[in-house]
């Protein structure tokens, strides 16, 4: 998943070129991703990635944390919520609504002319993202020895990508908001593409709530099973326990009132002295 999202982070740079260098870049990302073995690696290594999220969190004795760690276990869970929208008006819309609408030209018209609260959202998850992956590469790689030496590079190069990323999404929205202007452009650069049809959007507006709803249900389901947890083990340490009754040995301790047994040592010891 690292390697899917810095090449879309770097695509999104190449925005500060143009328009056109972002679309020619994105075809051989897509030849790469598109596939079949391709998609399986991606999507499985997610599944993977957040069923482990979610057994750690489970496993948790304490979920008082410090601030980084915090940091990124919140920002992990809202990746897929805020990211919903996204995957479903390309992925899903492309692959079980036959549409053709995975084009940076189409994407940067959707969110920065006909619905910019989108585009917000976008640039948000860009860097939720990033900030959550380089969290946990820093925790991953603080281990190693050759790690110090390392960092202050690192740190550049992990401050560099969203900042390039943000300013070539912003200015290839600019050019796509120029060029919109022109009804002509509009006609032009989306007739190649099948877009949504009014039906196909209800559809997917109900796909996103979906996934959002699923996504922030499974985390209160484990938030609350701790809890129930939680409840169990402290109901179970006040629970009030019978006293056993000590044993005591037939032969030396016969006048003690209780239970009573006979010891072999004892006895050997008390015919030893008959």
């Amino acid at each position: 998943m690292l390697a899917y999202v810095t090449m879309h982070l770097l695509n999104h740079a190449v925005g500060l070129i143009s328009l056109k260098a972002m679309e020619d870049v994105l075809w051989y990302i897509f030849r790469i991703w598109a596939n079949r073995p391709g998609q399986v690696l991606l999507y499985g290594s997610f599944l993977v990635h957040y069923g482990l999220a979610l057994w750690a969190l489970w496993q948790r004795r304490s979920l008082r944390l410090r601030p980084s760690e915090l940091s990124q276990i919140i920002l992990g869970f809202a990746i897929p919520i805020l990211l919903a929208r996204h995957v479903v008006g390309t992925r899903i819309a492309d692959n079980f609504f036959h549409t053709d609408t995975g084009y940076y030209a189409y994407l940067l018209w959707l969110y920065f002319v006909r619905v910019p609260e989108y585009g917000y959202l976008q640039m948000l998850v860009l860097v939720v993202a990033w900030a959550h992956a380089m969290i946990g590469l820093h925790f991953w790689l603080r281990v190693r020895p050759w790690y110090a030496r390392l960092q202050s590079a690192a740190l550049v190069v992990a401050v560099l990508v969203p900042v390039l990323s943000l300013l070539g999404v912003i200015e290839a929205g600019r050019q796509v908001m120029a060029l919109a202007v022109d009804p002509n452009w509009t006609r032009e650069a989306f007739a190649r593409m099948t877009l949504p049809s009014p039906e196909t959007r209800q559809a997917l507006e109900a796909i996103v709530d979906g996934f959002s709803w699923f996504f922030g249900g499974v985390v209160a389901a484990v938030l609350l099973a701790r809890i129930a947890r939680r409840a169990c083990g402290c109901a179970a340490r006040f629970t009030p326990s019978i006293p056993r009754q000590p044993m005591k040995c037939a032969c030396c301790a016969a006048s003690v009132r209780g239970p009573t047994f006979a010891s072999p040592a004892c006895c050997a010891r008390a015919a030893r002295w008959k």
